[in-house]
């Protein structure tokens, strides 16, 4: 139902006429591709795994008995009998959480390990990334140019990067342009590659993309296209 929604909305997105640049065609290509996606498929919901969102059941009914006997021993605190209940409540909670969390990492340890062991390397990242969450990329501080000063800022690294590329890339080069391209052997020119592809040789290429791949510079995957 889903994919059949996808192609109905996606035919409506398309505009009646396309650009003639190429690149322009393309734009309005992916544009219509990617409005689809969010109004029919929308995005994943990744859910980061926890020892506790797995227990959260089993932890309730203590937790609350927990409280309880801790409301009664605020209203009677002088009464042997409730403070009992009460440390005894308590340390049933930290033992059943031990418990559970000892085994939830046991039983991970061993899903990921056997992942690992079957060379299954999709679903093992998947699964060390559904523990510990996705990776951080921060900005390590930079030196100033003369060495001075400690960069922090965003604003100040993206700064200094560009000014180093500026000079690494803008220097006089020291090779003989003209020398390096006689040597270098002459081809004959591949006309055939200017050949337009035929609709069959498209969907061919189209259906030898891998599927569960991460997508390329337009964010449309693999699956979408086909």
């Amino acid at each position: 139902m889903s994919r059949q929604l996808f192609q109905q909305q996606l035919a409506l997105e398309f505009p009646e006429e396309f650009s003639v640049p190429v690149s322009t065609h393309w734009e309005e290509l992916k544009s219509s591709i990617l409005t689809t996606c969010q109004n029919t498929l929308g995005h994943a919901q990744k859910k980061h795994q926890d020892w506790f969102d797995s227990n959260d059941q089993s932890l309730k009914k203590l937790i609350d008995q927990k409280r309880k006997a801790l409301m009664d021993l605020k209203k009677d605190p002088k009464s042997t009998a409730k403070k009992a209940a009460y440390k005894q409540l308590k340390a049933i909670v930290q033992r059943e959480t031990r418990r559970l969390k000892n085994k939830w990492w046991t039983d991970k340890v061993k899903e990921i390990q056997g992942l690992a062991d079957k060379n299954d390397t999709r679903f093992f990242f998947s699964a060390t990334k559904a523990v510990y969450g996705p990776s951080t990329h921060g900005q390590a501080p930079l030196r100033s140019k003369d060495g001075t000063n400690l960069l922090k800022t965003k604003t100040e690294i993206n700064a200094r990067w560009k000014e180093h590329f500026e000079v690494l890339l803008n220097t006089n080069p020291v090779i003989d342009e003209e020398e390096v391209l006689g040597v270098l052997p002459e081809h004959d020119l591949a006309e055939n590659l200017a050949i337009t592809p035929t609709l069959e040789e498209t969907k061919q290429a189209i259906h030898s993309l891998k599927n569960n791949k991460a997508p390329g510079i337009d964010g449309i995957p693999a699956e979408i296209f086909k």
